[in-house]
């Protein structure tokens, strides 16, 4: 596997030098060189004359490494308005041979637009790429996660920055696969595949993705709107011995505006609120929830070492704790027992996502977490919640994993302690048989 050690100290090297939050989108990474620097191109249609129709498109790159992301507006021939991406037209090997030799291209003259065109000539084979190169390829069913009859190929550079990976179909398409590998959510189901057991010449490429997704929060990939985000945050639906902690901003060097922040904790079990309200440096109010900074991890790495906590009690020590095993910065020592699934597993779940939970056989200790789209949010919450757990206890998951039985009867028992007598199980029929 040492012939691959160039493309693990590549990918060592960039994530220590350029930091990948918030891809193309975070105002409050205004004034900080992005990793990615963002840039958006608008052009309209009649510059093409391969594109007959009435339309704009908007074209969203990074200067620095092959991402991109393509949207088109506008009227049809039949006078019909549409909106779609064109990610996909790309990636077509007739279109971009027309689209290539646009005049646009030549009229331009920006050194970052030409080294999209010329991306894409290598990523087809128009061009050959001259460097060091290296080539693999994988069949799309040596993973699970993958269906159909398809092809992974990928191709890097050792002596200068550059990596490409396609897709190839059944069908003859194409797909640039290379994005998918920034995804927090398409990594955390890969990384358990046997492909990488069974291919050990490539753990360096493995251990390199999984260093980058524990170090970087690649949320908002160009600054797409996610529509994932609980409506109702308070998880009042248990038993908790609450406490409620008012602290200012000032106690933490890393928060530079004058804000308060309101924490809530369960003493017993990890269940916390986050409330942060002040004024910013320009003079603007503002509030927010920050449940989610916690569970970033570049964030926490430099808010727990904040001077604050070295006076802080037992309790928030606990909390410290917690969020460190949490974010894999210490490890629990315990009979600790892990349970990776994805999504697609459970009825009652929707959308492309994992979950990893972690909990103690002989003692009280549970974590969960779950990597949707670009991040990775806290679940446990999720089943201290009666209603969440009355529809999936039916789940036909645990059937087929009997091993996890003591963390399904755990859960059973305390929401038959806690939670029979509230409203939402007033209408319905209790299953007392699996």
């Amino acid at each position: 596997m040492e012939q691959y050690g160039d493309l693990y100290n590549y990918w060592d090297q960039f994530h220590a030098e350029h930091d990948t939050s918030d891809i193309l989108g975070d105002d409050k990474h205004e004034d900080e060189e992005h990793w990615c620097s963002p840039m958006t191109v608008e052009v309209n249609c009649d510059k093409f004359e391969s594109i007959k129709d009435e339309c704009e498109i908007e074209f969203m790159m990074c200067k620095k490494v092959p991402l991109f992301n393509c949207e088109i507006r506008g009227v049809d021939a039949e006078g019909q308005e549409y909106e779609k991406e064109c990610n996909s037209d790309f990636t077509n090997k007739d279109w971009w041979r027309q689209m290539r030799e646009e005049r646009w291209w030549r009229d331009v003259d920006d050194e970052d637009v030409e080294n999209v065109r010329s991306y894409w000539d290598y990523w087809h084979g128009i061009r050959r790429k001259e460097c060091d190169i290296v080539n693999f390829k994988a069949e799309c069913s040596d993973f699970d996660m993958l269906e159909g009859e398809c092809e992974i190929k990928v191709e890097y550079c050792r002596d200068e920055e550059y990596m490409v990976c396609q897709k190839h179909n059944e069908d003859g398409t194409v797909e640039d696969c290379l994005p998918a590998f920034f995804r927090r959510d398409f990594w955390s189901v890969m990384r358990e595949e046997q492909w990488w057991q069974d291919n050990q010449e490539y753990s360096d490429m493995h251990f390199a993705w999984d260093s980058f997704h524990a170090k970087f929060d690649t949320t908002d990939i160009f600054n797409d709107e996610h529509d994932h985000e609980d409506d109702d945050d308070e998880h009042n639906d248990y038993d908790c011995d609450m406490r409620v902690e008012t602290i200012d901003c000032d106690e933490f060097d890393m928060i530079p505006e004058q804000c308060e922040i309101k924490l809530k904790m369960c003493r017993e079990v990890p269940l916390f609120e986050c409330h942060v309200e002040g004024v910013r440096e320009n003079g603007e109010e503002f509030e927010n929830d920050c449940i989610n900074d916690l569970a970033n991890y570049e964030w926490w790495s430099q808010f727990r070492e904040e001077r604050w906590w070295r006076d802080a009690d037992e309790e928030f020590e606990n909390f410290r704790d917690y969020w460190d095993y949490w974010h894999g910065m210490k490890v629990k020592e315990c009979d600790k027992v892990e349970i990776f699934a994805s999504c697609d597993k459970f009825e009652m779940l929707e959308g492309k996502c994992a979950i990893l939970a972690e909990y103690c056989r002989d003692e009280e200790f549970f974590m969960c977490r779950m990597a949707i789209d670009d991040r990775t949010e806290d679940c446990a919450p999720a089943f201290f919640d009666g209603g969440f757990w009355y529809e999936m206890r039916e789940e036909q998951f645990w059937k087929d994993n009997e091993q996890y039985e003591d963390f399904y009867a755990f859960w059973d028992a305390y929401h038959a302690d806690y939670h029979d007598d509230r409203d939402h199980h007033d209408d319905r029929d209790h299953h007392d048989d699996d």
